[in-house]
């Protein structure tokens, strides 16, 4: 069955959507691309010079993140850190030691220290930040390989509805636009990638969620939230997907004879404790519970509600693969590798459960990326995989011999921060020559 929904839909990510409507309204909204160059311009200046990045670390324990190349909405998280470190900056661009790029690179430290002293590029961040938050936030919920695929319509519409009345409540005329033209800019390219990413599975996935009936959704929200059997996009697309799902009409109205007794609570869904368990239990839990008189509808809803909605923990598995597994590194055999890759994987699902990871002296969140390779005898850090958890902490792994086909050598360092020099050392040769920034996992648009 699943395969035959992925024949009869094509679902794009929307994770990828997402992370690629974040990039066209970077590209889109002048005022908002130019906070992110200068912001790249801040922290590509202090991680590549040693002096300036000595001088900063006097005054604060958080990094300047990195990225990695698998990491969604980089971008924008770069700015919540660079927003949070605000006062380091300040400090560190008024020491008296910055005036040793009085005589070295002189006009990029002047823009650093004129960037960092305005109270005007903060303001303009922090609108940025409030405005992308909505966006955020979603990406956070989709971000995972837990099957929320019946929530992805009304999370669309909602952050849609959020960020629309962030904009309209924040007038930015000294940045060139009013507030309705910026929503109307954001807005075609919210709609643009929506159309893109909404398939008749949404709807159908939509409306076979029971939370959207219950008395709790419908008037804990706004006055105008309505069932989704009364929503004319959500019906059609609804009807399509059991047309395509079920060409025999017996079937078929069968089908849509049990969708009506459930949406409108009657017959074999009338019971009493079948509509109080609409808000409380999670939909796969509800049709396991109370769908067995409506078998055909119930086996239709657990399989379809029982889907994930992004193809990220996927990646980011065969992105690890391709670190113990490369040209250099091809003598592995696929047991080992696969084993490997599931060892690696799983560590960082064990750190990310200790004290230490919150409440940790350091909040290095992302600093080391999953693609820093395995070849150099280095400090391994296991890099957070979602958007949740805000800081990393690195691991050595000590435990004798490396594996066999593997060049790769246990490092000597203890869980705590490495030495400045180390850290220096090796960001400075994560940087490329150019400085430049990768933006996000997501290099081209479909």
């Amino acid at each position: 069955m699943f395969l035959f929904l992925l024949q009869v839909f094509w679902t794009p990510c929307i994770v990828h959507s997402l992370n690629l409507a974040l990039k066209s309204i970077a590209s889109d909204v002048t005022w908002i691309g130019n906070i992110i160059d200068d912001a790249r311009h801040i922290r590509n200046f202090v991680q590549n010079h040693t002096n300036a990045l000595t001088i900063y670390k006097e005054y604060t324990h958080l990094s300047l993140l990195k990225i990695a190349d698998t990491r969604f909405a980089s971008s924008f998280i770069m700015l919540k850190r660079l927003r949070e470190v605000k006062t380091a900056l300040g400090s560190m661009v008024i020491s008296e030691f910055w005036s040793f790029w009085r005589k070295t690179d002189q006009s990029a430290s002047k823009k650093v220290k004129d960037t960092v002293l305005d109270d005007g590029w903060w303001e303009r961040v922090d609108l940025t930040i409030k405005i992308m938050e909505p966006i955020i936030s979603l990406l956070r919920f989709a971000d995972t390989d837990k099957p929320i695929l019946g929530d992805v319509y009304e999370g669309w519409d909602s952050m849609i509805e959020s960020m629309k009345t962030i904009v309209i409540q924040n007038e930015c005329p000294e940045y060139g636009t009013t507030a309705e033209s910026l929503w109307s800019t954001i807005q075609d390219i919210l709609m643009a990638r929506w159309d893109k990413n909404c398939t008749p599975l949404h709807c159908l996935a939509h409306s076979l969620n029971p939370k959207f009936y219950s008395h709790e959704w419908l008037n804990g929200g706004p006055s105008n939230r309505v069932p989704p059997h009364m929503d004319g996009e959500i019906s059609h697309g609804r009807k399509m997907a059991f047309r395509r799902l079920y060409p025999d009409r017996a079937l078929l109205d069968e089908v849509e004879e049990g969708f009506a007794e459930f949406s409108t609570t009657s017959g074999r869904f009338g019971g009493y404790d079948v509509v109080g368990d609409r808000g409380v239990k999670k939909p796969y839990s509800w049709w396991a519970t109370h769908g067995a008189t409506c078998p055909i509808l119930q086996q239709l809803a657990l399989r379809v509600l029982s889907q994930v909605t992004s193809s990220s923990c996927c990646e980011r598995n065969w992105s690890t693969y391709g670190n113990l597994y490369s040209v250099k590194k091809s003598r592995l055999e696929q047991s080992r590798a696969e084993t490997m890759v599931y060892v690696h994987s799983n560590l960082r699902l064990i750190y990310r459960q200790r004290e230490e990871w919150v409440k940790g002296k350091t909040k290095m969140w992302d600093v080391f990326p999953d693609d820093m390779g395995l070849d150099n005898s280095i400090e391994l850090a296991l890099a957070n995989m979602d958007l949740n958890d805000p800081v990393l902490e690195p691991v050595t792994f000590d435990d004798g011999e490396p594996p066999e086909g593997s060049s790769s050598t246990p490092a000597n360092a203890d869980l705590g921060m490495g030495s400045e020099e180390e850290e220096e050392e090796g960001e400075d040769e994560e940087e490329d020559s150019s400085g430049d920034f990768v933006d996000s996992g997501m290099e081209e648009d479909y």
